[in-house]
């Protein structure tokens, strides 16, 4: 049985929400960026799981993923978004897909 940030993944393969692309101009490189995490409700309640940054780096350190894991905390929005080069996210995608 998959974990629910398993499954985030089989869908950000399968489904409708995909992998954007992210240039950094400091390195010239590309990476391909998914965020898991959480949006305000509409009476501003933003509930934050920290508990999801061990999670990812569990699935993707035992997939043998490298990446980069960046924390967005606004007022907004609480997430981890993941950031792998083509070459990881052809390897996560041939894994999830």
């Amino acid at each position: 049985m998959s974990s629910r940030i398993e499954q985030l993944l089989i869908n950000s393969f399968t489904g409708e929400t995909r992998w954007g692309k992210t240039h950094d101009t400091s390195t010239n490189i590309y990476y391909r960026s998914f965020r898991i995490g959480t949006y305000a409700s509409c009476n501003d309640d933003l509930f934050k799981d920290y508990t999801l940054k061990i999670k990812i780096k569990d699935i993707l350190d035992k997939q043998n993923i490298e990446y980069l894991l960046n924390e967005i905390d606004n007022n907004s929005r609480f997430a981890y978004q993941i950031n792998i080069d083509e070459y990881n996210y052809e390897l996560l995608k041939s894994i999830y897909s």
